[in-house]
């Protein structure tokens, strides 16, 4: 797992000049991966087989610790697959 940095008063980066006003158009990616691990703080519970089909706003993972507080939807239909 990565370390945790956590800023009790901000963090303030003086940066010069200003962003470019620029919008690209991207092509949507053909496979999406979640890592539990990613979620700091979370006991990851994987409720989800692999090759299920999960449609957008299923849950994909809870909070083993909090199961009613913490989980993580699908913010697409598609299938699971392991990596």
């Amino acid at each position: 797992m990565a370390n945790v940095i956590k800023l009790h008063k901000g963090l303030n980066i003086n940066l010069k000049g200003k962003p470019a006003q620029e919008f690209f158009d991207v092509k949507q990616p053909d496979i999406y991966a979640i890592v539990p691990d990613d979620f700091h703080g979370v006991t990851p519970k994987v409720v989800v087989k692999e090759q299920e089909y999960v449609t957008a706003g299923g849950t994909l993972f809870v909070d083993k610790n909090h199961p009613e507080a913490v989980s993580l939807p699908a913010w697409r239909e598609a299938n699971v697959v392991k990596s």
